[in-house]
């Protein structure tokens, strides 16, 4: 049944490819193939302009169920570890308590029940995303729940506000973990972009330049990690290099 929903798929009969995988999946609930299979295909089908929010979120949901529990059945499966790690790449956590900040400030103080560590990617509110550059508690101060941001706060002095951050931790051991779990190029490609995302979005641009070249080089026609590649070697003023690898893009991506 996952053959031919493979099958299916390949020759882009949808409707019938969801029908085998989830078959398969009556006869084993613990396929991780048909798991995956209804999981991607799941999550091709949702549009956040056609659904209602709800509806939306809750197949969004469950789509994350199923991969998770792919990857309790079987927690070597490279492909699965992937697809959680993009996941979590995106996921928001909510930090226990609530900040305050005055306009134009980089410092924020509030009584959160956890503490943040420098380097860590926050969100404050609905709409103001940055990095913990340092967190007082370290230096030796007396409060632990102040804390200085990368940017400063651009909006009106606000308090009570909510404030959430990345799991990236849990990113990197899905996807090295991915790394290590198949000699598949294009799929250690897929793992190696994932690293290089995470070191970018926390600033450390050498390591995530390191990461996007590696997983060009195991997968050349990985679009995004060359032209994340392109973004750190701009970053670099390696201009020359950067202008190769976007016309590279140029030649192979039709948007």
């Amino acid at each position: 049944r996952v053959g031919f929903g493979m099958a299916c798929y390949r020759l882009n009969q949808i409707d019938r490819a969801k029908a085998a995988f989830r078959r398969a999946h009556d006869l084993d609930p613990e396929n991780v193939e048909a798991l995956v299979g209804i999981a991607i295909l799941e999550m091709g089908s949702l549009d956040s302009d056609v659904l209602d929010p709800r509806e939306y979120r809750s197949r969004a949901e469950n789509v994350i169920k199923m991969i998770s529990m792919a990857n309790l059945v079987d927690h070597t499966n490279a492909m699965v570890q992937n697809h959680l790690a993009n996941h979590y790449f995106w996921k928001w956590t909510p930090v226990p308590g609530m900040v305050s900040v005055e306009r134009g400030s980089c410092v924020v103080k509030g009584n959160m029940a956890s503490s943040l560590e420098g380097g860590e990617r926050i969100r404050i509110g609905h709409n103001f995303e940055t990095l913990v550059v340092v967190v007082d508690g370290e230096e030796g101060g007396d409060d632990e729940n102040t804390f200085r941001i990368k940017d400063n706060w651009k909006f009106d002095s606000a308090s009570n506000l909510k404030i959430w951050k990345k799991d990236y931790d849990r990113v990197l051991s899905l996807a090295k973990g991915a790394y290590s779990s198949t000699n598949m190029p294009e799929v250690q490609a897929e793992s190696l972009y994932m690293l290089a995302r995470v070191y970018h979005a926390q600033g450390e641009m050498e390591q995530a330049n390191k990461f996007y070249d590696k997983a060009c080089m195991h997968a050349p026609e990985l679009s995004p990690a060359r032209f994340g590649l392109a973004q750190t070697l701009i970053w670099d003023e390696a201009y020359d290099e950067a202008a190769a690898h976007l016309r590279l893009l140029l030649g192979t991506c039709s948007n």
